[in-house]
């Protein structure tokens, strides 16, 4: 018993620096979330990548969820399916969803047609977007109900799909 704890002792103490390490990362990114709770979806008038204008003030009824990503973000392309399926379950209510990216528009265009998609992209040139939110990290899922900011995600979620359905129905299911 000694000798298997002797052989599995750097094993353990390097398994509990790594979940130590990851806790340290997430704290803070935990508390920024609840930083922004509470406040009011900016009136910004942003342009999509299809060159249309749009004007967040007009998503203050009912739930819009921004998704900051990035076509590098190997996470961010993990979590795609489950906004693409939040879209099309949610297609007749008041829902949306927006993603905001930063990066040039020919490198979005380019993904995007080899990749699945259902909602507008905005294209985030002086990173407004990116500031007033203070995104540090893909992805990010702010949800807005009514205007107001009432959760921050930070990286691939298992959650997101519950925690969307109940803002949008009352139910988790």
């Amino acid at each position: 018993m000694i000798d298997s704890l002797r052989r599995n002792a750097f094993n353990i103490v390097l398994l509990i620096c790594v979940i130590g390490f990851v806790a340290w990362q997430r704290v803070p990114l935990m508390q920024h979330g609840q930083s922004l709770e509470g406040m009011t979806l900016p009136d910004l008038t942003v342009t999509s990548l299809d060159g249309k204008a749009l004007r967040l003030s007009d998503y203050r009824e009912g739930t819009v969820l921004l998704s900051f990503w990035a076509t590098w973000c190997l996470p961010c392309r993990v979590e795609r399916p489950a906004l693409i399926g939040l879209k099309d379950e949610f297609n007749d209510k008041q829902f949306e969803i927006l993603g905001v990216s930063d990066e040039e528009p020919a490198v979005l265009k380019k993904f995007l047609e080899k990749n699945q998609n259902n909602f507008p992209t905005i294209v985030d040139h002086r990173s407004a977007l990116h500031e007033r939110f203070a995104i540090s990290s893909y992805p990010t899922v702010v949800a807005v109900h009514n205007g107001k900011v009432v959760s921050v995600s930070h990286g691939v979620n298992p959650f997101l799909k519950f925690m969307i359905r109940h803002q949008v129905t009352g139910s988790y299911f």
